[in-house]
């Protein structure tokens, strides 16, 4: 099964197809695709941004497609504090890669040095105009600490990989090989059970 992975950040592709290896899934990405509208991620949660992503290539594309959104929520910050769905912004500015590690840095910092953070993810696939499917639980949820000391490397398209840490092993992301990753990513069994559903269903469908 071929499907567009709606975004343009390779990181994210090969992140993806790291964690779907071994599944009947072809990912291309919208590195191809010229003339694509920019969406404006203003949704109140990641779910409505991961659909109106995946909706707007849809109609451009016409090809099966799905799109991701995250929102980032930290232990002990009060609630009008909380990144959420706006992870790069700061207010009305639009954070680059070393303004987030310093932004979310100091953050971790005002609360002791190191905080319990969650990305709550969400998946949004469109095959069809009449098939769609989404999700956003705790099985795509990934769990780290948020440290305010960066590690010196930057890993590209994963800014905050210099600033979390891996809960089990106590490695910054960033140190993370292959192996090990795999291990740290919990959402990586919800992303391919969802994948597998969507695989068996069309395979009952064609049978």
């Amino acid at each position: 099964m071929e499907l567009i992975y709606g975004t343009r950040n390779r990181a994210k592709v090969m992140s993806m197809k790291k964690m779907l290896s071994g599944l009947d899934v072809q990912l291309r990405d919208l590195c191809s695709f010229e003339y694509l509208p920019v969406v404006e991620e203003i949704g109140s949660s990641p779910l409505d941004n991961a659909r109106a992503k995946a909706e707007t290539y849809y109609r451009f594309t016409g090809r099966p497609i799905f799109a991701c959104d995250s929102g980032l929520f930290i232990d002990g910050l009060d609630s009008e504090l909380q990144p959420g769905v706006k992870i790069k912004r700061l207010g009305d500015k639009v954070m680059n890669d070393e303004e987030m590690i310093n932004h979310y840095g100091e953050l971790s910092a005002e609360l002791g040095g190191r905080a319990m953070a969650h990305y709550r993810n969400a998946i949004f696939l469109i095959l069809s105009d009449d098939q769609k499917r989404w999700l956003m639980d705790d099985t795509i949820e990934e769990t780290f600490y948020l440290v305010s000391s960066p590690h010196p490397a930057r890993v590209g398209g994963f800014p905050l990989n210099s600033l979390s840490v891996d809960i089990q092993s106590g490695k910054y992301f960033a140190d993370l090989n292959d192996e090990e990753r795999s291990s740290a990513y919990h959402c990586r069994n919800g992303f391919r059970d969802f994948f597998n559903e969507v695989i068996r269903s069309l395979k009952d469908e064609n049978s």
